[in-house]
């Protein structure tokens, strides 16, 4: 193998797709770029998949099929096995414009510094007519934010290049999640490593009845939300503000959609019970990794402490003010907020390099003063 031509495995995974597998194939095989492997994991479909598939006489396709267990597990699966520098995602009812792959292999290999990329893409309809929907790729660099929270940025799936040793430190998806088990994986892939953006257009993105938000089961809907949270807040190290911001975002945007589904009154209890489940699980100022404190060890992390210290200096310096134009004794209370500042500015530059006790001595003394002065 050449390369300056590296290998691309490109994962198809597929449920009783006979309809629309056909076509997807053979826009993979329709690239400008060949070096390529195609990855069929068949999750135990009942149709003419099977045969579908095996009439493609191309060494670079290869089938496997399996019993019924998620897309996840298919994935993964698909992933063990792929040989290529760099892994693509296909479902099995979207489409690759013929120049998709070759655009990305050299995005990648003039880019080092990202993980992984994603690019614009367009909507089809069931029967393959342009809708007047599409998905844009706009940010790029550390986006932890915008990914996990379900923000401006939406990465779909076949959009998407990834250099192969990037799941040897993230990990292969979620195979618990039956739904965001693609967020999940950006989410984990964002913590650790810059994602690139391009705005070319490369893939065909297909709704139908299958895949429509509105025709799939509410209650694995919420009970994924429910664990994703939970991932958030137990995985990742950030403050509290900006976990309870992201998941009012989710919620409202999932809150949202249901009010289309015709099964939305007999599952309001379920969305309002999740809410306050939100609530619950947010009690912490710091949700840390490990008992006691953590060290902000990834560049993103590193970037989410410059801007909270910036956010308490602020308001430090906003109750400073503030204390300044009552007239009320304040001379204690003055006294603490000087000495904090005093202890955030000759701190905030070592922040990447010991754990975070000064934050939360930050924080609680800042709490403990807007207590006293009534705000």
């Amino acid at each position: 193998m050449h390369q300056s031509c590296p290998l691309v495995s490109i994962i198809i995974p597929t449920y009783n797709r006979e309809k629309f597998i056909g076509e997807a194939i053979q826009s993979v095989l329709n690239q400008t770029y060949k070096n390529f492997e195609v990855i069929v994991i068949d999750d135990g479909s009942q149709d003419r998949t099977r045969e579908v598939v095996l009439s493609f006489r191309d060494e670079r396709v290869s089938y496997s099929h399996t019993t019924n267990q998620g897309r996840s597990i298919a994935r993964n699966l698909a992933l063990k096995h792929a040989k290529g520098t760099y892994i693509a995602f296909l479902d099995s009812d979207d489409l690759y414009y013929k120049d998709k792959i070759e655009k990305q292999v050299e995005f990648l290999e003039k880019n080092k510094q990202f993980g992984m990329v994603y690019t614009a893409a367009h909507c089809i309809d069931e029967a393959g007519n342009l809708l007047n929907f599409s998905y844009k790729a706009i940010d790029t660099g550390w986006i932890y934010w915008k990914i996990a929270y379900f923000a401006d940025t939406t990465i779909t799936l076949p959009t998407v290049m990834v250099r192969q040793e990037v799941f040897s430190v993230v990990g292969g998806f979620d195979e618990n999640m039956h739904r965001f088990e693609d967020t999940d994986m950006w989410r984990r892939i964002s913590k650790t490593y810059m994602i690139g953006a391009m705005q070319d257009v490369t893939c065909l993105l297909r709704t139908h009845n299958d895949n429509r938000l509105e025709n799939q089961q509410p209650e694995i809907i919420i009970d994924n939300l429910k664990y994703y949270i939970n991932k958030i807040l137990s995985e990742d190290e950030v403050y509290s503000d900006f976990h309870k911001k992201g998941i009012s975002n989710l919620l409202k945007y999932y809150k949202d959609a249901f009010l289309t589904v015709a099964e939305f009154k007999e599952n309001r209890n379920k969305i309002e019970e999740l809410g306050e489940y939100t609530n619950k699980i947010i009690e912490k100022e710091l949700i840390p990794r490990r008992n006691q404190g953590y060290v902000f060890t990834s560049p993103a992390q590193l970037q989410v402490s410059q801007d909270l210290f910036q956010q308490i200096q602020s308001q430090l310096h906003y109750t400073h003010v503030q204390l300044r134009e009552t007239q009320v004794e304040v001379g204690d209370i003055l006294s603490q907020l000087q000495e904090t500042q005093i202890q955030l500015k000759n701190t905030q530059l070592q922040l990447s390099k010991y754990q975070n006790h000064f934050l939360i001595k930050f924080l609680r003394n800042t709490k403990k003063i807007y207590t006293r002065i009534g705000r």
